[in-house]
């Protein structure tokens, strides 16, 4: 698929964003809005532990929820919070 085309089919999906029923993404736009390969989304589906949201196939191309999509960036927010809180912790009892 030419770059020409996956920007027309992001920017067409960011159009009807706000609509409220749960949207099927094409996995283009999943690599665009994370910021990611195709390589890394392949490894994200491999990855049991991750639990990302699986595909859909339709035809010959992939699909996500748009509902699991957002439950999945939830979970990751909170743990890189928790994360990063524990570290914060331990730093703080090693000063004192």
């Amino acid at each position: 698929m030419s770059t020409k085309k996956k920007h027309w089919i992001v920017a067409e999906y960011e159009k009807r964003a706000g609509e409220t029923a749960d949207t099927f993404v094409p996995d283009v736009v999943v690599i665009h809005e994370f910021g990611v390969t195709s390589m890394t989304l392949w490894r994200w589906d491999h990855d049991k532990k991750l639990n990302f949201p699986p595909k859909i196939k339709i035809g010959a191309r992939n699909y996500r929820s748009r509902r699991e999509l957002e439950k999945f960036k939830q979970r990751m927010q909170r743990t890189a919070i928790e994360q990063r809180s524990n570290e914060s912790r331990r730093r703080s009892r090693r000063a004192a």
